[in-house]
């Protein structure tokens, strides 16, 4: 929706799996894809780290997905890419 210019929209629905979160499980990384499109760069590689250490099914198509074009560039994307290629697994958390 941000994508072709309903940026309005986009939020509706960011908020809409925020409250969706509180109930059942939501991909991070779908909110992701919400937020590179609004350009929240910070907020969008914070959830695609959330993404990982939730081991997300969507990192799959982590490297090929054109809704994370917003992202290209950032190191942080290229470091997040190395870890899923190489197949390392998440830190457990404490």
């Amino acid at each position: 929706l941000a994508e072709v210019g309903q940026p309005e929209e986009a939020r509706a629905l960011l908020g809409e799996l925020d409250e969706r979160a509180g109930l059942h499980w939501v991909s991070p990384y779908q909110r992701a894809l919400v937020l590179a499109a609004l350009g929240e760069r910070t907020a969008a590689l914070e959830r695609l780290e959330q993404a990982w250490e939730a081991h997300d099914p969507w990192l799959a198509v982590l490297a090929v997905d054109p809704g994370l074009a917003p992202l290209r560039g950032e190191p942080a994307l290229a470091r997040l890419l190395g870890r899923v290629h190489a197949g390392a697994a998440p830190r457990p958390r404490r």
